[in-house]
């Protein structure tokens, strides 16, 4: 396997330090990676080069890490006040970063992805790819299983919103026939029954609706990797409101699980149509970030 080199073209801060962590890629003797600050790493395959700015040509990849978003930065002050209390580490952070690409004298239009810079184990993410922080080394990263845990998962939901359409729930009051039958199973103080009394049975066709359009588009979403982790969070609301209905046990944790992953892991970005669109069209799809969600933490 060819080595390929990270090396750190520009950071804000000084790397001398007497500490073992200075060996770390993107660390300083103010410790982690700052709020504030960037850096750009380039990547390239073969032997060391001494790059001493970034090259006007060659074959390489830029990671330029972008500072950390303001809601970032308010976890960073969190995790720094309560890193005084004994037993609590920090593991690490989320940040945007653009990628350029470079052949010859082609330079790519920016694309838009998240970079986490983990702690412990001491690695950095970016997309699809990983980085070993102790050596500056690539690392296989097989994101199969989670690719096809997704896959699964939308073959699971389009089944069940196509039954839905079919059993008729948008236009019909078998809603709320399933409602009143569950009332019947739930204790009278619960919760569940007054979610369902003065909630659910009065709004049932709408939920009804709500619910079969929402796991279609999860459905659709998840299979094909578009608009991904905004499937992944209708599917999440959806899930919410099946458990505090009253349909709650031991078989929704799986997918509670499943779905936490699919927020937090940017597997559109692995593999699927988020993927493209973030290459074809980065600055539409960091406006439509910075708009809906500041970005991730």
């Amino acid at each position: 396997m060819i080595k390929k080199l990270i090396f750190t073209i520009f950071i804000l801060f000084s790397l001398k330090t007497e500490s073992n962590e200075t060996e770390l890629l993107l660390y300083s003797q103010f410790g982690e990676f700052c709020t504030m600050c960037e850096a750009v790493l380039l990547c390239e395959e073969g032997e060391i080069k001494n790059h001493s700015s970034i090259p006007d040509e060659g074959e390489f990849t830029l990671y330029h890490l972008k500072t950390r978003t303001f809601w970032s930065q308010i976890t960073t002050i969190w995790e720094f006040f309560i890193k005084n209390f004994e037993g609590y580490e920090v593991k690490g952070h989320q940040r945007p970063v653009i990628i350029i690409s470079v052949k010859e004298t082609d330079w790519s239009s920016p694309a838009l992805g998240q970079a986490r810079i983990s702690v412990d184990p001491d690695l950095i993410f970016l997309n699809e790819k990983k980085i070993n922080r102790l050596n500056n080394q690539w690392m296989d990263n097989d994101n199969t299983l989670l690719i096809l845990f997704r896959t699964l998962f939308a073959i699971f939901w389009l089944a069940a919103g196509i039954n839905k359409v079919e059993s008729e729930w948008m236009t019909s009051n078998i809603l709320e026939v399933v409602f009143l039958q569950r009332l019947t199973e739930l204790p009278p103080d619960s919760f569940a029954v007054l979610y369902l009394s003065n909630f659910a049975i009065p709004l049932h066709q709408l939920i009804g609706s709500i619910v079969t359009l929402g796991e279609l588009y999860s459905a659709i979403g998840l299979m094909v990797g578009l608009t991904t982790r905004c499937s992944a969070a209708v599917s999440l609301f959806i899930i919410f409101n099946f458990a505090i209905g009253g349909y709650y046990d031991a078989s929704l944790l799986p997918f509670f699980v499943l779905i936490f992953l699919f927020l937090w892991f940017p597997t559109g970005q692995w593999f699927g149509l988020d993927r493209y669109l973030g290459k074809k069209y980065p600055i539409l799809v960091s406006n439509f970030l910075k708009k809906t969600k500041n970005s991730k933490t």
